[in-house]
């Protein structure tokens, strides 16, 4: 059975009692609480939570609508259904244009359990709604105020983009003068790339006189250069003369990506949230009603003036399924409650609450239908940009080559993307949820991961790198950046983390590792000596058998040129072989003498090569 907390007013225990009966019988678990009078009813308001309230409309110290109003001086959003025997048609039609979820009469409880199930889950759509106006609110709430933080430099230009006063800014901005600045001198403090785009844009805006907009880089005073957008439009008299430009120049170096994600935020949300409308009419047994068809009328642009012309108006694809429910529920005379589309004077479509209660006399002859039709396109809409916001955020974080993961203060796994199911050879995301995320990491690496997840709890970021174990045992090294991610309240939910791989980069440095410490090892103990220098001949190394046959120690040698230890008169030669080298000859071998320290001279043969780094020879 489906628990319900029903707030009953009533001053008759034995109709509370007829009510819960009925609402056992249509499957309902009641937790009922009886008041009598407002002071009661605004203490059970304050005192609890309640799925539903059921009024009699009129009792001894208050009445329905006292009650109700009751409820809205609370600002709580609970079904209000009233419940009565007397009611006239005027009071019935008051009540709903006051905002009475439905009523009943005394006489038909038997609808009261489907009537309940609808309230609630209109109850519940309203909140949807409500939550997704909110998160809509803070987008363009972010939005404002990132344009708000913007500093933007204004200047003004006559028909001929001159100045009447160079801005002051634009002298501190560039470190220019104002004779520098003059003419086009401005352009000297454009990037060179940007230049000439910058001067051809420029002068055909001041030719055709039209608006221009552009992005260039401009080299500040400190000699860095930012990128701008810059704006220029141009004012006219009322009688068509131009008048002036009125320019822009905005620094988007630091947030030219958030602005343009804002943009495209705020142009998928601009104009979904509106004021609702609610339009309560009445109509006859047959669905005509004049209200109702002026209404209609106005919001389509055309002429509706019977209940088949309701029909034209509708949306094709709701013809099939929603037209038939109406005219069954028009015939059997039951209430009725669908959402459609309906077709604006702009050709455009609406989403539309349509619903309708019949209203029966004393006798139990029909008598009238008494409706509301709500406006609820810009929910739809509200929630629509949000699932799709967030399919492409997932899309987003499944893509991603690297390993995105939410953790919890206890370091157990909350979520984590498809990458990271296959480092860690995880056959499926629920392996892992919940899972301590310690397992996973070698114990060796365990102290260090549980100090940065401390550490971004504490409100901080880091990075770590550390060894992991998969579900099948590889091993493998990772390098995660870790940061808090927060409630709107600002309070830390979870660690948020995104690992890369990087076993082979660190096999790539331990192997260069070991080839330097080789190469070192074979340079040290060679027998020959082994010397290296630059482009200019200055030494850049020396191992210990150059040491013993030159008679320099290695720290003296560095202090040296080649032309130092060479004898004058095979520095020509010694050149000349360096030149060869440079200008792409094969390894060059000659025969030369060197001056010992001592001065005695050391005949050697020498063999040379050139050294290149990144392609382009450096010694």
């Amino acid at each position: 059975m489906t628990s319900l907390k029903l707030l009953n007013v009533e001053d008759v225990e034995a109709d509370t009692e007829l009510v819960v009966l009925q609402l056992e019988r249509s499957g309902y678990q009641v937790d009922c609480s009886r008041v009598e009078t407002a002071d009661q009813m605004r203490e059970m308001l304050r005192s609890r939570t309640w799925d539903v309230i059921i009024s009699d409309y009129s009792l001894p110290a208050f009445s329905g609508l006292d009650a109700f109003e009751i409820l809205k001086d609370s600002g709580l959003d609970i079904p209000f259904i009233i419940i009565s025997g007397t009611i006239g048609e005027e009071a019935a039609v008051a009540a709903m244009k006051a905002g009475v979820s439905d009523y009943l009469m005394k006489n038909n409880l038997g609808k009261i359990g489907p009537t309940i199930a609808r309230e609630i889950a209109d109850a519940e759509v309203r909140k949807a709604k409500h939550l997704a106006e909110g998160a809509l609110a803070e987008s363009e709430e972010d939005f404002r105020g990132l344009v708000l933080a913007t500093t933007q430099h204004v200047w003004e230009m006559d028909e001929n983009g001159k100045h009447a006063e160079l801005p002051q800014w634009w002298l501190d901005l560039t470190g220019q003068s104002v004779d520098q600045s003059g003419d086009f001198g401005w352009l000297e403090s454009v990037h060179p790339e940007d230049r000439d785009s910058a001067k051809h844009t420029f002068l055909h805006a001041l030719e055709s006189q039209t608006q221009v907009s552009l992005q260039l880089r401009i080299k500040s005073a400190a000699g860095t250069y930012r990128y701008f957008a810059a704006r220029g439009v141009p004012l006219q008299r009322p009688d068509g003369t131009f008048r002036k430009w009125i320019c822009t120049l905005a620094d988007i170096s630091e947030r030219m990506q958030a602005l343009d994600e804002l943009r495209r935020s705020e142009e998928r949300f601009r104009g979904l949230v509106e004021a609702s409308s609610q339009f309560v009419w009445t109509a006859d047994a047959d669905g005509r009603g004049d209200e109702l068809f002026k209404w209609l009328s106005e919001l389509c642009g055309s002429e509706v003036r019977s209940f088949a012309d309701i029909k034209k108006v509708l949306h094709e694809a709701d013809r099939s399924t929603i037209w038939p429910m109406w005219t069954d529920a028009l015939r059997d005379q039951k209430p009725y409650q669908f959402i459609c589309r309906l077709q604006d004077k702009h050709h455009g479509y609406k989403h539309f609450d349509f619903r309708g209660n019949p209203i029966y006399n004393d006798t139990g002859s029909f008598r009238e239908w008494v409706g509301t039709l709500s406006d609820v396109t810009d929910k739809f809409a509200a929630i629509d940009a949000l699932e799709r916001s967030e399919i492409h955020l997932r899309t987003i974080v499944e893509g991603s080559p690297e390993c995105i993961k939410l953790l919890s203060r206890d370091i157990r796994i909350l979520e984590m993307n498809k990458t990271g199911l296959d480092m860690i050879e995880a056959e499926s995301v629920d392996d892992l949820i919940g899972r301590e995320a310690i397992e996973l990491v070698a114990p060796e690496c365990r102290d260090d991961f549980r100090a940065i997840v401390q550490q971004v709890f504490e409100g901080g970021n880091g990075r770590l790198e550390f060894e992991i174990v998969s579900l099948k045992g590889t091993r493998r090294w990772l390098e995660m950046h870790a940061a808090p991610l927060r409630d709107r309240s600002g309070d830390i939910q979870s660690l948020l983390g995104l690992s890369r791989d990087v076993t082979n980069r660190r096999k790539t440095n331990e192997a260069l590792k070991k080839s330097e410490a080789r190469f070192r090892e074979l340079f040290e103990n060679a027998n020959d000596l082994v010397y290296t220098h630059d482009l200019d001949g200055r030494f850049t190394s020396l191992n210990r058998a150059g040491e013993a046959i030159t008679g320099y120690t290695r720290e003296e040698a560095l202090k040296m040129s080649i032309t130092d230890v060479v004898a004058p008169e095979s520095i020509a030669l010694a050149k000349e072989k360096t030149d060869e080298k440079i200008a792409g000859q094969s390894a060059t071998s000659y025969e030369t003498e060197i001056i010992h320290k001592d001065g005695r001279r050391v005949t050697l043969d020498l063999s040379t090569r050139l050294i290149y780094e990144d392609g382009v020879a450096i010694g």
